[in-house]
């Protein structure tokens, strides 16, 4: 090969590497250009007779590339369209559907949304959105792993990854909220930028912060070990069940999830992955000094529903070794370590609390409506037994729930000698199937008394509970609303239609009950007494006593086969735990350093 034949090739290669960077530098343009065109600049060609709105909006996706999102009650539309139409807008169209089919279309990017909604004053909506990168750091420049980001106002947000970086779809003029554990809080617009980096400054107030660690407490700046800290104003909000839900998504390394959607459901919380292989992944509990045995109530609910999440000051969770260190073999998993709330010095303080949520099917199992119902049989060559209804058997033997909170209390001080936190709540949720509910009325005592210039204490702390579980026969609950004809009636003159080779499920409800009453007292009392300055000798007695009766019964039912005689089920289950705790603590400060050192010995009968 020639020099004047290398020449060239050098210089073909060389102008193809720079046409490659070019074109990789302007496709996020072009990209951004088609994202951010409006409806109005997407035409379409439209040539269809009787077509439904499903038909028509399939048309549109294979030329425009859009992809339309819609439930059930859209494709159950009845109305046909004669559309003839070339080089019109897509905005035009849709908007001509949104209000023959009463219907709203909403875009966001590439995806459209539908519902339906008459009488609005928009039918097509269209939010823009783009795409943001970043980077979080601390004050020296460290990627931050694992930094919430969150487009305020909205449930949008990612976290960032191992090298602090994210990336995030968010409105045009939103504004950025990114928080990490003990860094405060910044806030970023991102109006006008693509790309952002953002260093977040050290919380110093968190540092001097007391902490529970087994039998004493801490300055969060002295622990050495993994431990998480989670003081009141920082809970989830809201309709508040139990004190999972405090800190669900709130403490890094702690896995919250609920088992079901069953009112007083169950959870599963995991600290640091799966400690045990033998012994579950539930960690131990410790409310104000007692430590809760984990045994089964009776009924398969949350163990910790007789908990009023109202009364709960801070949480404290232990996730490394330090927590064997204390409790032993029993922190394999991890401690929760729950302290409630305390009268305060000062005016006596009364708080009332009131609040209502609601719970609905979030989405209904696709099945054959009646109509279609008919249809389908005839086409696969069934005999169809038709009786002229259209039940859906999901709304019928579901509803909304309604979740009513009343909590009370009462807290003050007297000279700082006494102090007293008084409550009560009720706590009423009802489920989205019928016959489904939970029930939890509560009351809290807890007093503090000082004396001898204040060597000596006792604290005093009460909490009484009465739970009620009320659930369906789910087994067969689920099955019928999925495998009934849709063509039978519900009800006929007012009562369950009478089926001959099954049970109405509306009967069922009637005839079925399987309740669950719990009543619980959790009490302790723990006098303590400094011997010298520095030198601390407490005593701490306590009693964890729950009775459970369940009672399932199924009335007897003489129209039916199978059903003449009923059955009745009744299951008492009893715990007791008691607690003898001697402890003596020794409360040492460092000379050179203010700061404190504990140092525990403790006996245990």
């Amino acid at each position: 090969m020639n020099s004047l034949t290398i020449k060239q090739f050098i210089k073909l290669t060389f102008n193809t590497f720079c046409f490659l960077i070019i074109l990789a530098l302007l496709n996020p343009v072009f990209a951004a250009e088609v994202n951010g065109q409006n409806l109005e600049n997407y035409k379409v060609n439209l040539s269809v007779k009787d077509a439904t709105v499903i038909e028509v909006l399939e048309d549109i996706e294979d030329q425009t590339g859009f992809s339309f999102v819609y439930d059930r009650k859209i494709k159950r539309l009845g109305r046909t369209y004669d559309l003839t139409y070339q080089n019109v807008s897509l905005r035009s169209i849709l908007e001509l559907i949104a209000k023959d089919a009463q219907l709203t279309f909403k875009r966001i990017n590439q995806t459209i949304s539908i519902d339906v909604k008459p009488k609005v004053p928009q039918r097509v909506v269209e939010v823009l959105f783009k795409t943001v990168t970043g980077k979080v750091t601390d004050e020296n420049g460290v990627p931050l792993p694992g930094a919430t980001v969150l487009e305020k106002g909205t449930l949008n947000g990612t976290t960032t990854d191992f090298d602090g970086n994210f990336t995030m779809d968010v409105a045009d003029d939103a504004i950025l909220e990114i928080s990490y554990l003990g860094y405060n809080t910044s806030e970023v617009t991102v109006q006008g930028v693509d790309s952002i980096e953002v260093q977040l400054t050290q919380d110093a107030t968190q540092l001097d912060d007391v902490v529970v660690v087994g039998y004493g407490v801490q300055r969060k700046s002295d622990v050495t070990g993994a431990i998480g800290s989670l003081k009141s104003e920082s809970f989830n909000k809201g309709v508040v069940a139990n004190p999972g839900q405090l800190l669900q998504g709130k403490i890094a390394g702690v896995n919250v999830s609920t088992v079901s959607g069953e009112p007083g459901a169950s959870q599963n919380i995991i600290i640091r992955g799966v400690g045990s292989l033998r012994s579950g992944t539930t960690p131990l509990f410790v409310i104000d000094g007692f430590v809760i045995d984990n045994s089964p109530t009776g009924v398969a609910s949350n163990p910790f529903n007789f908990i009023n999440p109202q009364d709960i000051e801070s949480i404290d969770v232990l996730k490394d070794a330090s927590a064997a260190a204390i409790y032993g073999a029993r922190a394999a998993n991890g401690v929760i370590v729950i302290t409630t709330k305390k009268g305060k010095s000062g005016k006596t303080e009364m708080n009332l609390s009131v609040s209502t949520a609601i719970s609905s099917i979030a989405n209904e199992l696709d099945v054959f409506s009646a109509d279609e119902f008919r249809q389908q049989v005839v086409a696969v060559g069934g005999i169809l037994n038709d009786q002229g209804a259209n039940t859906d058997w999901q709304d019928e033997l579901t509803r909304t729930g309604i979740t009513k909170n009343i909590n009370f209390s009462m807290s003050g001080a007297i000279n700082d000698k006494f102090s007293y936190f008084v409550s009560t709540g009720l706590d009423d949720q009802e489920g989205v199937f019928n016959n489904s509910s939970f029930k939890r009325y509560s009351g809290r005592v807890n007093l503090t008394q000082k004396a001898l210039d204040g060597r000596f204490n006792v604290d005093f702390n009460l909490t009484a509970s009465r739970l009620i579980n009320e659930r369906p026969d789910i087994n067969s609950i689920v099955p019928d609303m999925l495998q009934l004809n849709p063509t039978i009636p519900a009800l006929t003159d007012g009562e369950p239609t009478f089926l001959d080779e099954r049970l109405n499920p509306i009967l069922r409800n009637q005839l079925y009950l399987d309740e669950a009453n719990n009543n619980l007292i959790l009490a302790n009392i723990a006098p303590s007494f400094e011997i010298v300055k520095g030198l601390t000798y407490k005593l701490n007695l306590g009693i964890d006593y729950s009775t459970t009766n369940r009672d399932v019964q199924f009335e007897p039912y003489v129209l039916l086969e199978g059903f003449e005689e009923g059955e009745l089920e009744t299951t008492t289950t009893i715990n007791t735990n008691t607690l003898v705790e001697n402890t003596l603590t020794i409360k040492k400060q460092s000379l050179n350093k203010n700061s404190l050192n504990w140092k525990d010995l403790q006996i245990t009968e």
